[in-house]
């Protein structure tokens, strides 16, 4: 009965809740610092933003480590998942306001997301999916957005835990009391109004991480294609390593190629995709490399592609639609 009454809460509040709580104002605005982090982590505290999966297998029995498992169905969940992990569903994570889609759910929703998984304003949490990283990047930069800052990831995810044979479980998951309040951080999202104002700024890079094709304006998810102006891109799979195993590339490797495009740590970034969640995959790329001033557009092409009064280079003509990630 705990199980259902809690997913039940939350299904409601993704359901019937106001558009406008997504932007509600907090009493509070708090403000994360960061600093560059290793990709490695195993022995000690997690100081490093991506761990491995032998740092984690050993530090199962930590006290207050909280294990989220996101992107994955309920039902592979339930046939397996890492010992301890809780569930949390990939469509808890966004919504539609105000006619674009993918945006982050208020603070209200987050709350009792994060409650039912477990996560408290002290918890270490390590996040999963199935990789390569996609939502847990997004949760990652949720739970930052709403002033947790004790948050990693889980570098190759559920594929690279269960390639090296580490233990699982099976079964339901677990409903926790984890009692997270979220405190909105100032200075992790963007809106067009803010990009827009910055276009000609030498101090900000707007970064496309989208397909070739979708930056070029040849395939097209809004009513046009193209791309903010001035943007550069960087495909957010460039991250990864090529072989398919969902493992970050080298951290020298990605920030040369990153300096190539202009995109060094000096500079303000922000990175969008179609509706947030590549854009958010890049976003934990940069704050794991470092960078300290990222934001996500969160409502990306899916609203400045569908805004005929933001300008855009390599327009096309209309075609296609805004669902993609």
């Amino acid at each position: 009965m705990r199980t259902l009454t809690a997913l039940t809460a939350i299904m409601v509040l993704l359901t019937v809740a106001p558009a406008s709580a997504i932007q509600e104002t907090a009493p509070a605005v708090k403000t994360l610092s960061t600093g560059a982090d290793s990709a490695r982590a195993t022995e000690g505290e997690p100081t490093a933003l991506l761990l491995d999966a032998d740092w984690l297998a050993s530090n199962l029995d930590r006290p207050n480590l909280t294990v989220v498992d996101v992107g994955r169905d309920i039902y592979e969940f339930e046939a397996g998942h890492i010992p301890g992990a809780s569930f949390v569903d990939k469509e808890w994570l966004s919504r539609e306001v105000d006619g674009v889609p993918g945006m982050l759910v208020s603070s209200e929703t987050m709350a009792v997301v994060l409650d039912a998984a477990g996560v408290s304003d002290t918890s270490t949490v390590i996040i999963y999916d199935e990789a390569p990283g996609l939502w847990a990047a997004r949760l990652f930069w949720a739970l930052e957005s709403y002033g947790h800052d004790d948050v990693h990831v889980l570098n190759g995810g559920w594929m690279n835990w269960t390639c090296q044979g580490f233990d699982v479980e099976a079964h339901g998951p677990h409903i926790k009391d984890g009692g997270f309040r979220p405190v909105p951080v100032d200075g992790l999202a963007a809106t067009s109004e803010w990009i827009l104002e910055r276009l000609e700024d030498p101090n900000v890079i707007v970064l496309d991480v989208r397909t070739p094709e979708e930056f070029s304006g040849e395939e097209m998810k809004s009513s046009r294609g193209g791309r903010v102006p001035s943007a550069v891109h960087f495909e957010w799979m460039g991250a990864l390593e090529p072989d398919g195993s969902g493992l970050f590339r080298p951290s020298d490797e990605l920030l040369s190629r990153l300096a190539g495009l202009g995109v060094t740590p000096d500079r303000e970034v922000v990175t969008y995709c179609q509706v947030g969640a590549r854009a958010a995959h890049s976003y934990f790329m940069l704050k794991h490399l470092g960078f300290e001033r990222v934001r996500v557009y969160d409502g990306s092409w899916a609203e400045w592609g569908n805004d005929p009064d933001l300008p855009v280079e390599g327009a096309a003509e209309p075609e296609g639609d805004s669902t993609a990630q």
